[in-house]
Formats: structure tokens, sequence, C-alpha cells
């Protein structure tokens, strides 16, 4: 991990974490590594995405993008907005969904929130909004 990226994370953790102790933040240079394969809901027979398929699948570009070049100049960080996991409840429509952070060049660009809804019994879309 280059220095520049190091202290964008020790940064954003100390300004997250500190003040709230309710989020972790985690460094998304190798998403599968840091959350796994984790599905929606882990603990039932529902097999939901994956949160690699919905951060390479969102319905914004600049995340898809920022996922599928982590050593780019962009960022990507998960926040976690609950102690179980990555998925939590909110939002407008309140779904289950991920929330990300967008940076480039270590510079907040935006924080977006990714809803995983389910077109027909084989086909997901990902629909995303951001601030």
């Amino acid at each position: 991990m280059k220095i520049g990226k190091f202290i964008v994370v020790c940064a954003l953790a100390l300004s997250v974490g500190l003040p709230s102790a309710q989020a972790d933040v985690y460094w998304a240079d190798e998403p599968d590594t840091l959350v796994g394969n984790r599905t929606l809901d882990s603990r039932s027979s529902f097999t939901g995405p994956t949160v690699r398929q919905v951060l390479s699948e969102s319905s914004d570009r600049d995340i898809q993008r920022a996922y599928q070049n982590p050593a780019g100049t962009d960022g990507l960080y998960l926040l976690l907005r609950d102690e179980s996991g990555v998925w939590h409840r909110g939002g407008r429509p309140p779904a289950t969904h991920v929330t990300v952070e967008l940076w480039d060049r270590g510079r907040y660009q935006t924080t977006c929130h990714v809803y995983s809804y389910r077109e027909d019994r084989d086909r997901r879309f990902f629909y995303t909004t951001c601030n």
C-alpha cells in the first residue's frame, strides 16, 4: 500500500471511527479479503448477491470504475453501519444495502448507497443513490 493511501486510510479511520465508535472503515484494495464474499443474508438459505457483485454491477459508473481499478487514482471505502456487517437497512426507499464512500486522489467525492433488487427470479439489479 502506498504511503499516501495509508495516510488517507488512517485519517479516515480516526475521523469516522473515534467519534462514533459505530462505524468501522475498510480500505477496499481487496474487497473480498476485507469483507469476504458475504451475501445479503448469510444466516438464511437465501443466496443473495455478494459485496463484489454489488460493487462491480452498481448502477453508478464511478463506483464500478473505482472497484475495477483499486490500484488507480480512485480509492473505494466500505463503511460498516452496524455490528452485523456491511449490509444494513435504511435509506429511501428503506431497504437493505451497502454504503460506499468514493474517494479520488485522497479527496472525498461522495457517499453512495447500493441497493439490491430482484427483477425476476434469476436477475438482479443494483440501484445506487449518491449524495
